[in-house]
């Protein structure tokens, strides 16, 4: 269970989509796999997005520090699909999971879609350079 995708829901009926793909074809041609199109809500709404990386002040056990984050936009409806954040140094060697990015926030943002927002296991002076990737795998 979880919480319908628009305001007020739909009571008794599913709003889940379903991916009918090919997960690593790019079949609109924008540079993005089209299963990772279909998890970030790209084919339902007119702006294409990307993952963003960047730099926040993060407050945890009452210090405040700076983290690398990489946030994304996720179709809620698309419960058919598991993402997870990977990390990397060297963009060879890639890791996932705890000790290495950990989950931040899901903001709503109304319109079927939410913001999530993973940070680095360290902060920023504690790192060295960190690459992050968006993985898609259907369930």
């Amino acid at each position: 269970w979880r919480a319908s995708v628009s305001a007020g829901g739909n009571p008794d009926a599913s709003d889940a989509t379903t991916f009918l793909g090919v997960a690593t074809a790019d079949s609109d041609s924008n540079g993005i796999p089209d299963l990772i199109d279909y998890l970030l809500g790209n084919q339902f709404l007119p702006d294409l997005e990307h993952p963003v990386s960047g730099m926040q002040a993060i407050e945890m056990g009452g210090l405040t520090d700076d983290y690398f984050t990489f946030s994304f936009r996720r179709s809620l409806a698309a419960d058919d699909v598991l993402e997870s954040v990977e990390v990397s140094a060297d963009l060879e060697t890639w890791n996932s999971g705890p000790g290495f990015a950990e989950f931040h926030s899901i903001v709503n943002r109304g319109d079927g879609t939410a913001t999530v927002t993973w940070r680095s296991n360290l902060p920023i002076h504690q790192s060295t350079a960190l690459y992050f990737r968006l993985r898609a795998d259907l369930r």
